[in-house]
C-alpha cells in the first residue's frame, strides 16, 4: 500500500517537470515546425504552438515503463499508449494519412485486447455466443474513444481538464470512498494527471500552446488503459468510468450522430461540436471549458459514486444518464450549421 507521501512528491515532480517541458516546447515550435495555422475546425485565427502534449506523454511513458519493473501486467498498455503517441506525434509533423492512423488503432487495439485478457472477459459476461458482437463492440468503442479525445480538442484547454478529472476522480474513487489501497497502475494514473496539470498551465484559457495529435492520442489510450486495467479487476467500477466520460462521449457522439443524419461529411474537419458553439455563444473558451469541467466534477462524478454504492441500479443510472446527456447536445444545436 502507497503512503500518502511518496504520491504527493511524485505528483509533484510530475506537474513541475510537464510544465517546464511545456514551456520549452512553447518557446521552440517556431524552429521545430510546430506551429498549427487556423482551418475549417479551428477556434483560433493566430498561428498557434502545438504538441505540447509530448510534454505530459513523454513523462506518463517514461515513468509508466519503470513501473512496469514493478508491475509487468502495466507494458502491454504501455507500449499501445507509445505507439500511439508516435502516431499522434508524426501526424503533428507530417499529417499522417486518416486510413493509416485508423489502421495503427485497429490492430494496436486488438492487440491490446489480446495481451490483457479483455477479450475472455467480454466473453464471460455476454458468453461464447456473442463472442463476435463482444470483440466487434469493444473494438468500436475503443477506437471511438482514442478518435473523440482528439475531435474534443478544439478549444483551450477543455481535453486537459476533463482528462485530468475524469483520472483523478476515477483513480481516487477506490481508496477515497473505499478506502482500498492504491496500486501501482492508480499511482501512474495519479502521476500522468498531475502532468496533464503542469501542461494546463500553458493551455488553460487563453492557451499559449495547444495539445497536439501526440497529447491527445496518448491521453485517450492512458485513459482506456486505465479503463480496461480498473474494470479487469474491479468490474463494479465499469459504469463509473463511463459516467465520467459522459460529457466528452454524448458531445462527440451526439455530433457524430446529427452530422450524418443530415447527409454532411461527418468525417470533414468542423466547427459544430457543442463545446465550440458554447465558446462562440459565450465568447470565451474559459467559460465553456470551465462548464464541461463542473459538469464531470458536479454532476457526473456523485453519479459515479452512486453507481458503486448502488450497483444494482448502475446500469439504469448509465442509460438515462447517456439518454439525457445526448438529447441535451441536440437540442443545444451540436452538429447542425450555425444558421439553423
Amino acid at each position: 500500500m502507497m503512503t500518502i507521501t511518496p504520491i504527493v512528491l511524485l505528483s509533484l515532480c510530475s506537474f513541475i517537470a510537464a510544465f517546464g517541458l511545456t514551456y520549452q516546447l512553447f518557446r521552440l515550435a517556431p524552429k521545430l515546425q510546430l506551429l498549427q495555422h487556423a482551418n475549417a475546425r479551428s477556434s483560433h485565427s493566430k498561428p498557434t504552438a502545438t504538441g505540447g502534449g509530448v510534454s505530459f506523454a513523454f513523462i506518463g511513458l517514461m515513468i509508466g515503463f519503470a513501473f512496469c519493473f514493478m508491475q509487468p501486467k502495466m507494458l502491454p498498455y504501455m507500449l499501445f499508449a507509445a505507439l500511439l503517441t508516435i502516431v499522434g506525434l508524426l501526424d503533428d509533423l507530417f499529417e499522417v494519412r486518416a486510413l493509416w492512423r485508423f489502421a495503427i488503432q485497429f490492430l494496436s487495439t486488438i492487440v491490446l485486447f489480446w495481451s490483457v485478457g479483455t477479450i475472455d472477459f467480454a466473453v464471460s459476461l455476454l458468453g461464447p455466443g456473442l463472442f463476435f458482437f463482444a470483440l466487434l463492440g469493444c473494438l468500436l468503442a475503443a477506437i471511438w474513444w482514442l478518435n473523440l479525445v482528439n475531435f474534443m480538442d478544439g478549444i483551450d484547454g477543455l481535453v486537459a481538464t476533463q482528462s485530468a478529472a475524469i483520472m483523478f476522480c476515477a483513480v481516487l474513487l477506490g481508496p477515497i470512498v473505499f478506502g482500498t489501497p492504491m496500486g501501482i497502475f492508480e499511482l501512474w494514473g495519479v502521476i500522468v494527471a498531475s502532468a496533464v496539470l503542469g501542461f494546463l498551465m500553458l493551455n488553460f484559457p487563453p492557451a499559449r500552446i495547444f495539445m497536439g495529435d501526440a497529447g491527445s492520442y496518448f491521453i485517450a489510450a492512458a485513459m482506456l488503459a486505465m479503463f480496461l486495467f480498473s474494470s479487469s479487476q474491479t468490474p463494479h467500477v465499469i459504469v463509473a468510468w463511463l459516467l465520467l466520460a459522459a460529457p466528452l462521449v454524448c458531445d462527440a457522439t451526439g455530433t457524430l450522430v446529427v452530422r450524418f443524419l443530415q447527409r454532411e461529411k461527418w468525417y470533414a474537419p468542423h466547427r459544430q461540436h457543442l463545446y465550440q458553439k458554447l465558446s462562440r455563444r459565450w465568447s470565451s473558451h474559459r467559460l465553456a471549458t470551465l462548464a464541461y469541467l463542473a459538469a464531470t466534477l458536479f454532476i457526473m462524478l456523485p453519479l459515479a459514486v452512486l453507481s458503486i454504492l448502488l450497483p444494482e441500479v448502475a446500469v439504469i443510472l448509465l442509460l438515462v444518464t447517456y439518454s439525457v446527456g445526448m438529447a441535451f447536445v441536440i437540442i443545444l444545436g451540436a452538429g447542425r450549421p450555425e444558421h439553423a
